[in-house]
């Protein structure tokens, strides 16, 4: 159990809140498009990763991972209002619902049971962590707005220990390996 308390404090990566709240950030910025990109994508990754983990809080097969369910949903949910705070402050506007293929992918694991949920639901955590460190890589090396360069950053190193206590704990779920081994974050 104590790999589920590691993993439960580790799984803080970006999320906040889809769930009908009126997006109310200005329309006009001066990012480029490759920031005004990240922050959109990231914020429906994010969405994905807190909406699986509300499912996985109520259908997992077992404790373990309704209690994963549960963490990576408060965990984006936390990083989802921190992303619209920064994004809002820049001057983007967000999605306020998840995109047609995020509701596809979600509708498609809502249909699972037991240990076929249960298996879905890891691989789209080990999937979306992927993903996200992609997303905040790009977003860290690139040459745009400072400040989201030293969000991405700060947040890479976290999402990276969230991916590696996926992975070492349920290592027969690891697919497609996504993610290059670099040390952006970790320094």
């Amino acid at each position: 159990m104590a790999w589920l308390a590691m993993l439960v404090l580790a799984l803080g990566a970006a999320t906040g809140s889809c769930h009908g709240e009126p997006d109310t950030t200005p329309p006009h910025n001066n990012l480029g498009q490759q920031d005004q990109t990240f922050l959109q994508d990231l914020a429906q990754l994010d969405q994905l990763a807190m909406t699986l983990g509300e499912l996985a809080a109520v259908q997992g097969r077992d404790r373990e991972i309704r209690a994963l369910g549960k963490a990576l949903a408060e965990d984006h949910h936390q990083t989802l209002r921190q992303l619209r705070q920064l994004a809002a402050g820049q001057g983007v506007m967000l999605p306020a619902r998840p995109s047609p293929e995020t509701a596809r992918e979600v509708d498609a694991i809502k249909e699972k049971r037991g240990e076929p949920f249960d298996q879905s639901f890891i691989a789209y955590a080990m999937r979306i962590h992927q993903e996200t460190i992609l997303l905040y890589e790009q977003a860290a090396l690139g040459k745009g707005d400072t400040e989201i360069r030293a969000w991405a950053r700060a947040r890479l190193p976290e999402v990276r220990r969230h991916l590696a206590a996926l992975r070492e704990q349920y290592p027969e779920a690891i697919g497609e390996e996504l993610v290059p081994q670099t040390d952006v974050g970790n320094r």
